[in-house]
């Protein structure tokens, strides 16, 4: 049986990456975890200046968002998370 090989376009662009997997049942991280297209093979990838998923995208799916912060200051900062169910941080 032959391998194939995915290969993901990786655009270098301001803001965050939102990475979604379609058909994921159940609604713990360990559901999203557990299959096997995690983490490699994502069914959609956008990006978002905003630290938020789109509102009403779909149902069955886990997704991820990822990025990185650049302070334009030094000093503390504070970050959070506020979801419905089971956030992973």
């Amino acid at each position: 049986m032959p391998l194939l090989f995915f290969v993901l376009e990786v655009k270098r662009q301001q803001g965050l990456t939102i990475e979604r997997w379609d058909g994921i049942d159940g609604y713990l991280v360990k559901d999203l975890l557990a299959d096997s297209r995690f983490p490699d093979m994502p069914t959609i990838v956008t990006y978002s200046k905003q630290f938020a998923q789109p509102n009403n995208w779909g149902t069955n799916y886990g997704s991820r968002i990822r990025g990185y912060f650049v302070p334009q200051q030094t000093g503390p900062h504070s970050f959070s998370i506020g979801i419905v169910t089971n956030p992973f941080l």
